[in-house]
This record gives C-alpha cells, structure tokens and sequence, in this order.
C-alpha cells in the first residue's frame, strides 16, 4: 500500500497494533491504521516564487519606487523555472505567434516564420518608399515604418467587436447578434486576413508576403476587403438588433 501510494505522489504511514489476547474472540486479531496526507503534486515549494516574463514588466518594477521591497525579496528567493513555451526574447510577439500557429500547414510553422518575414520586409520596404517620396515633414510623421505595429494595428482594425449566430425560436431561425472576447475577435480578424490571402483569384502573379504585406496596409488604412467585410458584419448585426434577447431564452 505504501508503494502504490508512492507511486500516485502522496504519503502514507502505515502503523500496525496489535490486539491484547484478552479482547473478545469477535475482535479482529490485528489491526492495522492507514493514515495517507496529500502531497502537492509540484516540484516547486511555496518559498519559490514565479518568474517574470516580460522584459516591459521588469523595467516598471525597477523605475517605480513602490516595488524596489518586492524585487530585494526577489533577489534572495529561489525562482521557479519557466515553462517550455514560455518565452523572455525581445522578438517574441504573443499575437504574431498565434497567427503563424494559425497560417501554418502541416506544421510546417518553419516555412509560415520565414515568410512573415518576407512580408514584414515587404512592409518595410514599401512604407519607405512612401516616406522617401513625401515631402512634408506632418506626412512622414504619419508613415509607420515598424512593420510589427502596423501588422497589430490591422489585426486590431479587422477585429469585429459582434457576430450573428443563427437561433431557432418557435419553428423560425433569427440571426442573434452576440458580442466577442477580445481573444475571439482577434482570432477571427486573423482568420479573415489568412483566408483574403489564400483564396486571390487566379492566375495567382504575387507571392503569399505581397500579397500579405497588402492586406496589412490596407487594413492599417482602415481599408480593404478585410475591414469591409467586418463593416458588413456590424450592419448585419445593426439589422437584427431587435432579435438581441434571444441570446437569453
């Protein structure tokens, strides 16, 4: 029992009594205590503490005087070690990640990292352009040239805040509009820039980062076939506002 109890990751201390002669016949001869605690099932004891990932939240935590006690306790406890897909590089980006995990085939995520970069160059290279051609200061001030920001900022243009989901209520099917989580949304808005992409028409002339690389600018510009078919959504959903309450019933 000791072994078995081991082996599932708890306690166990067994003590054995045994009996006087004198108790009755009807009394067991021996009789045996099992008394099991439970053990967490981490490595990992209170004492250690959890370990900072982001590079931005350690820079606060040295420049505001309100957490110079947290990081001296910090600095004499042990730390527990990251996860395995836990990251502190300054090129990792959480919302590019999980559109590479989304674009991918095959698990080929390899091929899908290489060619966002292509289209990150191509982005760079045409926002320079822009910029070597304007004139006026106010206009190249405008120009983004971090292709990382603008591939966030037309994620976030392409987010639909609401859908429609079909409900039947007596014998009828209503479009109900629904509001999303932002998690959901942002994956939707990836899923849309991904399939604008993957289903150009024919014949195909441009490779996957120009055409990638046009689809984000547009929707930097709060333009393209992207950022209108989600204008198309909120009107659908502005139609059949008067159907909302289904979402409760």
């Amino acid at each position: 029992m000791a072994l078995i109890s081991a082996l599932l990751g708890h306690k166990c201390r067994t003590v054995f009594t045994r009996l006087s002669p004198t108790m009755t016949a009807t009394a067991a001869a021996n009789t045996v205590t099992i008394t099991t605690t439970t053990r967490p099932m981490s490595q990992w004891t209170p004492n250690h503490a959890e370990p900072i990932q982001d590079v931005d939240t350690i820079d606060e935590l040295m420049k505001s005087s309100a957490s110079v006690d947290e990081l001296g306790d910090l600095a004499f406890k042990p730390i527990k070690a990251r996860q395995s897909w836990e990251t502190c590089s300054l090129f990792y980006d959480n919302l590019l990640h999980r559109f590479i995990r989304m674009a991918h085939r095959k698990g080929q995520k390899t091929m899908m990292r290489d060619l966002m970069r292509e289209t990150f160059g191509v982005v760079k290279s045409t926002q320079l352009q822009k910029y070597n051609a304007a004139t006026d200061d106010d206009v190249r001030s405008a120009i983004e040239l971090d292709p990382l920001r603008i591939f966030k900022v037309a994620v976030d243009n392409c987010r639909p805040l609401i859908i429609t989901q079909p409900v039947k209520r007596g014998g009828a099917t209503y479009q109900v509009p629904y509001p999303l989580r932002v998690n959901e949304s942002e994956d939707m808005a990836m899923r849309w820039l991904i399939t604008a992409v993957k289903e150009r028409p024919k014949p195909r002339k441009t490779f996957f980062p120009e055409n990638m690389a046009r689809e984000l600018i547009d929707a930097y510009y709060n333009e393209g076939k992207v950022v209108k078919k989600k204008q198309d959504m909120h009107r659908v959903c502005e139609a059949n506002r008067a159907y909302a309450h289904y979402r409760w019933g």
